[in-house]
């Protein structure tokens, strides 16, 4: 019924079409360091209206249910990504001032595929680092 060359047609077409093998998937990295004196939130691509919803002291599993992820101080957060367009947001824990609807203050970042891009943020800003 089969032929002996549509089996290894059929493997190869299973095999080539998954995102791991085809070159898609999540095959860049974006880095950030937290280079302040206390905790930090980090989002990528956060959704604003959640953010907004976060108090002004969240707790980790607001920060998590909100997309985002707590980074202590010193430490850097990696996160693998597909190749794309995304924005960094990073927010001192508790945060100064709550986020307004619409607003999520932070950083376009543009990475491309096996591309890490580190970053590194101060309490104010987030810099880019060599």
């Amino acid at each position: 019924m089969f032929s002996r060359r549509l089996l290894p047609t059929i493997l190869v077409s299973v095999l080539f079409s998954s995102p791991v093998f085809s070159g898609g998937g999540k095959n860049a990295t974006i880095s950030l360091l937290n280079a302040t004196n206390g905790t930090i939130m980090v989002f990528i691509d956060p959704h604003a209206p959640v953010l907004t919803k976060l108090p002004a002291n969240p707790t980790k599993a607001q920060i998590e249910q909100a997309g985002g992820m707590l980074v202590n101080t010193g430490a850097t957060v990696k996160v693998k990504v597909q190749a794309g367009d995304y924005l960094l947001v990073a927010r001192n824990v508790p945060q100064e001032t709550v986020v307004a609807q619409g607003d999520a203050p932070g950083l376009p970042v543009t990475i491309g595929r096996y591309e890490t891009r580190r970053f590194a943020f101060n309490g104010e800003s987030i810099i880019p680092l060599q």
